[in-house]
């Protein structure tokens, strides 16, 4: 059975200046980007909560005119992107997404686009701010999403991933302590083949 997925975190700012060398068309968008959007909500990008043995942390997915930037994030991004917001820097909202089988609709390659296409999210907003309404509304219904009322992202449950982690670290220290102990009675190079390496 498919894994209920964590509450993702949708942020809206407004976009960084236009690199130059832009394209007339990438000029043309950027323009009516700032002057027809509403201040603050010019942009969007998500963050995909990943909780895994090799990384924890998040996947920010910022879909931008020049192309899609996919990058990792450490755990202590909410921390800045709170202190950012309580700044009026730019704002957020949780977004648990939804995992069906069903038809998003037809609608132009955009910031607003991508973030409904990783949420799963069938609405009609077709701007950052609009798609801000909706999640809020959302938060609203569901009780801020989490329940009771809690505003923040519930912590996730790491004890599988905790308990694999716990018995590789004691595989790789059993694994030592027999190599150690071979070396220490190994006689010339031959003693260099007894050594292992895994379980």
């Amino acid at each position: 059975m498919d894994a209920t997925p964590l509450p993702h975190l949708v942020v809206f700012c407004d976009p960084s200046d236009a690199p130059p060398g832009l394209s007339w068309f990438g000029r043309l968008a950027d323009w009516a980007q700032r002057a027809l959007l509403r201040p603050g909500f010019r942009h969007c990008f998500v963050l995909v909560p990943m909780w895994a043995p090799a990384f924890q942390g998040w996947v920010q997915v910022d879909p931008l005119f020049i192309g899609m930037n996919i990058n990792l994030s450490a755990p202590n991004t909410l921390e800045c992107i709170e202190a950012q917001a309580d700044a009026g820097q730019l704002h957020f909202a949780w977004a648990h997404p939804v995992r069906k089988l069903r038809v998003l609709g037809f609608a132009p390659l955009t910031c607003v686009s991508v973030v409904k296409a990783v949420l799963g999210c069938k609405c009609r907003a077709l701007t950052p701010y609009g798609l801000y309404r909706h999640l809020k509304r959302e938060e609203i219904i569901m009780g801020g999403f989490f329940g009771s009322g809690k505003k923040e992202a519930p912590a996730p449950d790491n004890s599988a991933m905790e308990e694999q982690l716990r018995v590789q670290r004691e595989d790789r220290e059993r694994l030592e302590r027999e190599n150690l102990a071979r070396r220490r009675n190994a006689r010339g190079n031959t003693g260099a083949a007894q050594l292992r390496f895994s379980g």
